[in-house]
């Protein structure tokens, strides 16, 4: 049985897979179904189907939570909960990854490299630069142990505080993505009104919703 069979039968719901423009594969999931996006035209890729399943399997076998904007027509929100929620995804979903013969290490190690190779890009946008940072720093467990030494060393002036900040977000975060993912948003001076937090119950075909207090 395959990984995606797997996931199937358990949740007793077909997962769907699409072709589509993007360049990048993508995944949309929620309490009804999921899509698989394939880029069309391009190769099939093991490292990207195994990633897109895993988050699958998250929302769907072990119903975590997951970071979302309160309001859809909000689109920086929108950005910014997809980005810092599968920030946090990826830190349960990379050994699983492993497991399966992918090398995620390899591929955050390439993405992070960017805020050493594109230091002064990342200067003239402050806010982006502090996510990102803070994105590596918490991802310390899969990437390169050079890359990180690095950021680390080269952190900028303003992004200090994030050394210790990381630390106690990765302890949070291990405990309760919930918590995690609000004292992502205070990190990074976001208003946690505009997000909320959703969880799916796919045989059941049900969804919870909580609001992230100040």
């Amino acid at each position: 049985m395959s990984y995606m069979d797997e996931i199937e039968a358990k949740a007793a719901t077909k997962i769907d897979v699409q072709d589509y423009s993007n360049e990048v594969w993508g995944t949309a999931v929620n309490e009804r179904g999921a899509i698989i996006y394939v880029p069309r035209g391009g190769q099939f890729k093991r490292n990207s189907a195994c990633h897109e399943l895993s988050h699958v399997e998250r929302y769907w076998m072990h119903r975590a939570w997951r970071l979302r904007a309160a309001d859809a027509n909000d689109t920086f929100a929108v950005d910014i909960g997809n980005e810092i929620n599968n920030d946090i995804e990826h830190l349960f979903m990379w050994r699983v990854e492993e497991e399966f013969g992918c090398d995620p290490v390899r591929h955050w190690t390439t993405r992070f490299s960017e805020i050493v190779t594109k230091s002064e890009w990342f200067a003239k946008r402050p806010f982006t630069r502090r996510l990102t940072t803070l994105s590596a720093l918490i991802s310390k467990e899969m990437i390169d142990a050079d890359l990180y030494n690095r950021i680390h060393a080269g952190l900028h002036v303003d992004d200090a505080d994030l050394i210790q900040a990381s630390a106690e977000i990765l302890e949070v975060i291990k405990e309760d993505k919930r918590k995690g993912a609000r004292l992502m948003l205070l990190t990074l001076g976001l208003p946690v009104e505009r997000y909320i937090l959703e969880r799916y119950d796919v045989l059941w075909k049900t969804k919870s919703v909580r609001i992230i207090r100040p």
